[in-house]
């Protein structure tokens, strides 16, 4: 995919971002894999407090970004249901294998004519779709780091928002964070240090760090900005965690999802072909014995929840603001960096 959106249109950073491949639009994902990967128990998304108490409409309008399958939107939606009587809510997602899947999960749940499907962008939707009513809710989970202009597309999230809204975003605070091994020696502990070897090979062999940068594993930049908005008042923000363990995949799994036959994560399909079949091999010799084992995996997400106490076009435009006095402040901001991120580009599977 190729993108001529900049990064910026102030006058700290008129430097071109192209991105060139996107896994999520590709068709080949075994999207049982996927979500077992990335597995998260229903009623750590229940216990999520949305503060929306306020919110006295009979009927919200909300925004899912970047929705995938609903691993963690539907649960959600589930937990509005209980006490808001309509809900018309936006789904967008440029995979339409995702979507489909979607579809199958709300079907004894909720009333189709509550959905409306957008198979597109993000950020084309907000350029092909009127939004004819303010967004209540907002909800953009690890999705904008795949967006090159993804300064510009907050800002058109934040302009279509009620003064009321609450807009969710997420971050991980578990092993797709960072995998921390104790010092038991009993098996499962050996194999979360394989798990971590595979990782760190995974890591020092040509993955590009620029998912860091924002929204994957931390929010970075896009949380400073939203932690400033926080104290002077514009918005109210809260934090709240939680983690767990996912034993769901088998090392043998982890494994086949570098093939790129079937995509599982799209880290594994961004490392050329040679280097994943490389890696491919290594690992299958070295866990020879022990491909039907599960992984004992520890996972966890940090919510975040800003809700609205200012004019929404106030907010985006010191959002704007904030977010260019931060790049051009910031050691991030060095001609290092903007040489990455302009010459990123991933061979094809």
């Amino acid at each position: 995919m190729e993108s001529n959106n900049k990064i910026s249109d102030c006058h700290c950073c008129q430097n071109e971002i192209k991105f060139k491949y996107n896994a999520y639009m590709l068709d080949n994902w075994n999207i049982e894999l996927y979500e077992k990967m990335l597995y998260i128990p229903e009623d750590v998304i229940k216990g999520v407090d949305l503060k929306i108490a306020d919110i006295s409409s009979e009927n919200i309008h909300i925004l899912l970004c970047g929705a995938g399958s609903g691993r963690i939107e539907i649960p959600i939606l589930k937990k509005i249901k209980e006490s808001i009587s309509k809900l018309f809510i936006d789904v967008v997602d440029i995979n339409n294998k995702f979507i489909e899947r979607f579809k199958e999960k709300i079907k004894s749940d909720f009333s189709q004519d509550e959905f409306i499907f957008h198979n597109v962008l993000l950020e084309e939707f907000f350029n092909q779709h009127k939004v004819e009513n303010r967004y209540n809710l907002v909800t953009a989970f690890f999705i904008l780091y795949l967006i090159p202009n993804w300064k510009e597309v907050v800002i058109k999230i934040l302009k279509n928002m009620d003064e009321k809204g609450v807009f969710i975003l997420a971050e991980e605070i578990g092993d797709f964070k960072e995998i921390n091994i104790t010092e038991s020696d009993d098996k499962q502990n050996e194999y979360r240090k394989y798990y971590k070897e595979f990782w760190d090979e995974i890591k020092k062999s040509g993955f590009v760090p620029l998912y860091n940068y924002h929204s994957y594993s931390d929010l970075g930049l896009l949380g400073d900005i939203f932690e400033i908005l926080n104290e002077g008042g514009l918005v109210e923000l809260n934090k709240i965690e939680s983690t767990w363990d996912n034993n769901k995949i088998k090392f043998s799994e982890l494994l086949e999802s570098l093939k790129g036959n079937e995509l599982v994560i799209s880290m594994n399909a961004t490392h050329p072909k040679e280097i994943r079949k490389n890696i491919y091999n290594t690992f299958k010799e070295k866990w020879d014995k022990i491909l039907d084992e599960y992984i004992p995996r520890k996972e966890g997400h940090r919510f975040w929840i800003i809700k609205m106490k200012e004019q929404p076009d106030i907010i985006a435009d010191k959002f704007n603001k904030i977010y260019c006095s931060l790049l051009a402040e910031s050691r991030v901001y060095n001609s290092q960096f903007i040489d990455l991120i302009k010459n990123y580009e991933v061979l094809k599977i």
